[in-house]
């Protein structure tokens, strides 16, 4: 997972049923709220997607098939606006560790 801000991002993939084992599967933003954990999901396109980094106020994903057309593209990178506002704070999370 990817954190902006009070937002935490994940990639998913969802393989396509059993009966259409050929076609390839989804790739699924899904965005967190970190502090209530309400959550948002977002289609990006078809393939597996890489981890979200953050730079400036965009998020940038790599994508392994083709990117919805609604998506701003450039080959296999996917660009998007982050909702988050910038934090007036020095401290920055960018990410965590569960110890086991």
């Amino acid at each position: 997972p990817t954190i902006d801000k009070k937002v935490v991002y994940f990639p998913v993939y969802e393989p396509k049923p059993a009966s259409n084992v050929c076609d390839t599967g989804d790739a699924i933003l899904y965005s967190a709220n970190s502090t209530c954990g309400s959550a948002i999901q977002r289609k990006l396109g078809k393939g597996v997607l890489s981890k979200v980094i953050i730079q400036d106020d965009n998020l940038i994903i790599g994508i392994s098939g083709e990117a919805d057309k609604s998506v701003s593209t450039k080959d296999n990178i996917i660009s998007l606006k982050s909702s988050q506002k910038a934090t007036s704070g020095k401290i920055k999370l960018e990410g965590w560790k569960e110890n086991y």
